[in-house]
């Protein structure tokens, strides 16, 4: 990790030339890339961070401790807001600050990509995801189209991943996609209409009317509470093994597909978003780790699960009937068929995600070997997706499914369908999550819980039917 501290001083150019009430503030460069270009303006004047400045652009990278100067006007002025962006393409925002009280900007490295557009129409969308994955990517704009000259940034990902990204551009005359772009060698992706192309998918739409394809990503609507989606398709598999007593008989399954299902799992803010609007009671009471025991703890609950999240984390203390209550608030909500995924469902995603989890880095489990390492949840999407684009199936926190557990697979559906007996004390429970062994992480692997068990553990993540 290179260590480089880049004394940058922030002026105003008077018409004489001269420097006249300079602010100044220290980019201490702790990446382990060489800065391109830095944007700095007054808080006030929105468009000069985001524009290429002559003022202030270095198009070479910085050489350790080589000193650069950039002029920009209002002198005497505390409040900038400033973009970096460095040879690896990412690009950080920091908005809104107070040089004059704080005057150390610190930069940590990253992906992402600075778009020109070159052409004569709005960019209506733009949708970025790593090349071996089977998905572009949320949506990376925002609600507004990008109109002609204008230069904007999207932020993808952590510097912690490969650098091969595809990238789709769409107006409304058709599509520019981008395939195998090296965001580290070359982050500026210039669009100028020329290559438009009507979206030639391999598959075919699964939802004409929202002209979904496989792998595709969407939301029903814009808020909190609605979850990214992906689109996947059904298939026929073996499901079980012969481990464990309650993971067998093994059998043909068949899932129908195609489906969709949430990227990450649902996050304390969307769930938020479901409880402020329905008041819904999330309990008093939570069972927490506590050394190497779980123990019921009042006072605690998906707002205080014993350790520190926040909005972007996965929500946990909730029980089966909890999610049930945002599955179906989440349907209301949208009109869509949102439901909580079923057991054969959850083991066939499950498949596409699992791998030898030990010391990889690749989940947050006890002994992953990832950041958070067992110590609680980590934000959605924090380790790198699967082939199908989804994020978190292990690891971080166990999922509630529909079915009711049962000892074995012998009354299993072999249709893709829960198995709901008229009562149930116990549901089944998918995935393990921050404080489960990493060996214990497989795709057949299932745990259950009692429906009204409230655990830092678990929590869940939905599923939609597609109608063809």
């Amino acid at each position: 990790m290179v260590s480089v501290s880049i004394g940058i001083v922030l002026a105003s150019m008077v018409l004489s030339g001269q420097l006249a009430g300079a602010a100044m503030f220290t980019l201490h460069n702790q990446s382990d890339f060489a800065v391109l270009r830095v944007y700095a303006a007054p808080d006030d004047d929105r468009g000069r961070p985001w524009d290429a400045n002559e003022d202030s652009l270095n198009v070479a990278p910085l050489l350790p401790n080589e000193q650069r100067r950039f002029n920009v006007r209002a002198p005497g002025e505390c409040m900038f807001d400033i973009r970096v962006m460095w040879s690896n393409g990412f690009l950080q925002d920091f908005i809104d600050r107070n040089l004059c009280e704080d005057s150390h900007v610190v930069i940590d490295g990253g992906l992402g990509a600075l778009i020109l557009n070159q052409s004569d129409a709005p960019i209506e969308s733009v949708r970025i995801g790593p090349s071996d994955e089977a998905s572009w990517g949320p949506e990376r704009l925002g609600d507004e189209p990008v109109g002609p000259g204008a230069v904007f940034a999207v932020v993808v990902e952590d510097r912690n991943r490969d650098c091969t990204f595809d990238i789709r551009l769409r107006t409304g005359e058709g599509e520019d996609a981008r395939y195998g772009q090296n965001l580290c060698d070359d982050a500026i992706i210039e669009f100028d209409g020329e290559e438009l192309s009507v979206d030639d998918d391999a598959s075919l739409p699964v939802d004409p009317a929202l002209d979904l394809v496989l792998g595709e990503t969407f939301r029903d609507c814009g808020d909190w509470g609605c979850p990214w989606m992906v689109v996947v398709d059904g298939g026929t598999f073996e499901r079980g093994s012969e481990e464990r007593d309650d993971e067998t008989p093994v059998t043909e399954v068949t899932v129908p597909g195609p489906f969709a299902v949430g990227q990450f799992e649902v996050s304390v803010g969307q769930f938020e978003e479901f409880a402020s609007d329905t008041g819904h009671d999330g309990g008093t009471g939570c069972y927490v780790k506590q050394g190497s025991r779980w123990r019921w703890t009042n006072g605690l609950n998906w707002r205080n699960p014993g350790f520190d999240q926040d909005a972007e984390h996965p929500v946990v203390c909730v029980n089966w009937g909890d999610a049930i209550a945002y599955t179906k608030w989440l349907a209301e909500k949208t009109g869509m068929p949102y439901r909580l995924p079923t057991e054969v469902e959850a083991e066939l995603l499950a498949r596409a995600s699992a791998t030898n989890f030990e010391g990889s880095g690749k989940a947050n489990c006890r002994n992953c070997g990832g950041r958070s390492n067992g110590k609680g949840t980590s934000p959605v999407g924090r380790f790198r997706s699967d082939r199908l684009g989804l994020y978190g199936v292990f690891g971080n926190a166990a999922e509630w499914v529909q079915d009711c557990y049962q000892s074995g697979y012998g009354n299993a559906p072999r249709d893709g369908s829960a198995w709901s007996p008229p009562s149930c004390e116990r549901r089944v429970v998918r995935g393990g999550c921050w404080s489960t062994r990493a060996e214990k992480l497989r795709a057949p692997g299932r745990d259950h819980r009692e429906s009204d068990h409230r655990n830092s553990c678990v929590g869940f993540r939905v599923v939609r039917g597609i109608e063809l």
